[in-house]
C-alpha cells in the first residue's frame, strides 16, 4: 500500500503526483517499462515514523525503498538527501498552510 507521499527515482529524476499516492499511477504518467526484471526506476516512500503527516520535523521522516529489485545506480543517502528537500522546500509548501498569519 502506498503512503502519503509516494516518488519514483529514475537515474536523474524525482517523479511524483501531488493528486495521486500510487506508485503505479506515477509510473504510467510517466511511461515507465515496469515489465522488466531490471527496473530503470525504484519506488520510494517517504513516511513520518509516529504516523503523523502533519509532524513537519525532518527527524521523524524516514525514506523507504518499496521494491525488491533494486538498480546498481540507485544511491539510498543521496535520494534521501535529495527527496529530503524536494519533500520539505516545495511539497509542504503546496500541500500545507503552515503558520499562516494573514489578518
Amino acid at each position: 500500500m502506498c503512503q502519503f507521499f509516494s516518488a519514483v527515482i529514475t537515474k536523474d529524476k524525482i517523479l511524483y503526483d501531488l493528486n495521486s499516492d500510487s506508485h503505479e499511477i506515477i509510473i504510467e504518467n510517466n511511461n515507465l517499462d515496469d515489465t522488466t526484471l531490471k527496473p530503470d526506476f525504484i519506488r520510494v516512500e517517504y513516511i513520518p515514523t509516529d504516523y503523523n503527516i502533519f509532524n513537519h520535523d525532518v527527524n521523524n521522516w524516514k525514506l523507504k525503498i518499496d521494491q525488491d529489485l533494486i538498480p546498481d545506480w540507485f544511491n539510498k543517502e543521496k535520494t534521501e538527501k535529495e527527496v529530503i528537500d524536494l519533500f520539505f522546500n516545495k511539497i509542504v509548501k503546496e500541500l500545507f498552510l503552515i503558520n499562516n498569519n494573514q489578518d
